[in-house]
């Protein structure tokens, strides 16, 4: 559901010579953050899935 440059930035592939990356936008932190997040909420919720359902 992520722009791919921007899945490559947050795993930390997109390097200076990537072609595609020439292409997409610089992101900055404060456009990874949220991305990152929702990650993070997915994962501790695959991991956890009684606490989620309790929170929701």
């Amino acid at each position: 559901m992520l722009p791919p440059s921007l899945t490559k930035r947050l795993f930390n592939h997109a390097r200076p010579k990537d072609v595609t990356q020439g292409y997409t936008a610089d992101w900055t932190i404060a456009q990874l953050h949220e991305p990152a997040q929702r990650i993070a909420n997915r994962i501790e919720a695959l991991m956890y899935p009684a606490a989620s359902s309790v929170d929701a």
